[in-house]
């Protein structure tokens, strides 16, 4: 996927195509038709329209864009995927090494391990519970999504730790 797809695909985009109305002025054959093209943006309080001045009686089909904080998305469910995407090369790499370690070293630092797992492990739970019982807000306040990042990798260690002493 290259770039370009993968900024469309992740721009919050809503499209209403209205139905045919009256027959066009300019084309007896055709009638008018108006699309409107709302974008997210989350900094505009009202609806802000984009393009007033390209709407005209002798076009049959009129595009209105418009931006507003309602046609942003309430939930955030792609955006990991999204991030895993746009920086490939580093998750990959990240990936290699981890499984290099686990594959040659981990013999050697297994109580390491076993901290390890139980962080990811908590990351994972805590990462599932987020997008899909809580509430999406969490994502718009990155604070509150830092503590809950912070707070399981916490847990995940008082786990691994709890596994490496029995």
């Amino acid at each position: 996927m290259n770039n370009s797809s993968l900024k469309q695909f992740e721009e919050s985009v809503l499209e209403i195509e209205l139905p045919p109305g009256d027959k066009c002025k300019s084309d007896r054959n055709s009638f008018y038709q108006t699309t409107y093209i709302i974008s997210c943006d989350n900094d505009v309080v009202k609806l802000a329209i984009d393009d007033i001045a390209d709407l005209s009686i002798s076009k049959c089909k009129n595009t209105i864009k418009m931006r507003s904080q309602y046609a942003c998305p309430n939930s955030q469910t792609y955006a990991i995927s999204n991030a895993i995407k746009r920086n490939s090369k580093l998750f990959s790499f990240v990936l290699i090494l981890f499984g290099y370690f686990m594959t040659f070293l981990s013999y050697k630092y297994s109580d390491f391990n076993q901290i390890l797992i139980g962080v990811i492990f908590i990351l994972y739970l805590s990462i599932y519970v987020i997008l899909n019982h809580y509430s999406n807000e969490i994502f718009y306040n990155q604070n509150q999504l830092f503590a809950w990042i912070f707070m399981s990798i916490l847990i995940g260690i008082g786990i691994g730790l709890l596994y490496t002493n029995s």
